[in-house]
């Protein structure tokens, strides 16, 4: 098994242009936490912060009542789970197609600077730019592509060389949600988002096959499912205080990092790999 240096230095010898990075976004590449409180996703604003309908606020309580229970049962088994999540995101789309997201809405939301992205980000950014190595964002969130691109245009993040994988709406010449796009994206379900799936991704990493993940989520693991990758580093942000989940994940991800880390351990990744 290889160590983490040996890793490091394997993607240093193939050279940045064999490199991509497949990350994660919502408290990922964002806090988890602002100003003292927690930041579940970009989504959640839409309830907490009374966007749409009354309405739209007891139809995302009521599938959260149903469901949240079911993803989080231990005893439930993944199968069932994938099914559910499938049934509880396909229906929170729908619903705000229902009550007509519009892309004003979305707009608002970002600008509220609520979301935050993680300390070191202007770095991160511009190695990817210099180097010209391309991020791909694979994204369960419940309002998805559109915000995440609304989100990077308004911290004026060059997004030339990212590229986000995530739920879509279909729009209306007022840019209102019409109808969705598939495949509808969920936590468990990463697996079968496979890149082959999105051909013009897929074309710009196809031969980088040094790969550089970054989660949050076991699931998250399952981002790279599909991809013929020669080298992988994983790295994962941990939410818990407790010791039996953070050994668990030690496990599995080459890096675990405690508390709201920066991006400094991955911009020092890849300012080694650049060299």
């Amino acid at each position: 098994m290889q160590s983490i240096s040996e890793k490091i230095m394997k993607i240093q010898e193939w050279g940045v242009n064999k490199l991509h990075i497949l990350a994660d976004f919502d408290r990922t590449l964002t806090k988890g936490f602002y100003q003292w409180k927690k930041i579940s996703s970009i989504a959640s604003f839409l309830y907490t912060w009374d966007y749409l309908f009354s309405a739209y606020q007891e139809q995302w309580q009521a599938l959260f009542d149903h469901y949240y229970p079911i993803e989080q049962d231990h005893t439930i088994d993944r199968g069932t789970k994938k099914k559910s999540m499938q049934e509880r995101w396909t229906k929170h789309l729908d619903i705000l197609i229902k009550y007509k997201l519009s892309r004003n809405d979305i707009a608002d939301i970002v600008q509220q600077d609520l979301l935050q992205l993680r300390d070191g980000y202007a770095q991160f950014f511009a190695q990817i730019n210099s180097y010209h190595i391309p991020l791909i964002i694979i994204s369960a969130s419940g309002i998805g592509y559109d915000a995440i691109d609304a989100f990077l245009s308004h911290k004026k993040i060059d997004q030339q060389y990212v590229s986000i994988i995530s739920n879509a709406f279909i729009r209306d010449e007022k840019w209102y949600a019409i109808g969705r796009k598939e495949p509808v994206i969920h936590s468990l379900n990463k697996d079968e988002t496979t890149l082959q799936q999105f051909p013009d991704v897929y074309t710009k990493v196809q031969d980088r096959t040094n790969v550089i993940l970054l989660g949050d989520s076991l699931h998250d693991l399952e981002m790279i499912d599909g991809f013929d990758y020669d080298n992988l580093l994983t790295i994962w942000r941990c939410h818990s205080d407790d010791p039996e989940t953070k050994n668990r994940y030690d496990e599995c991800f080459d890096i675990v990092i405690t508390n709201d880390w920066p991006l400094d351990i991955v911009n020092t990744i890849l300012s080694k790999i650049t060299l």
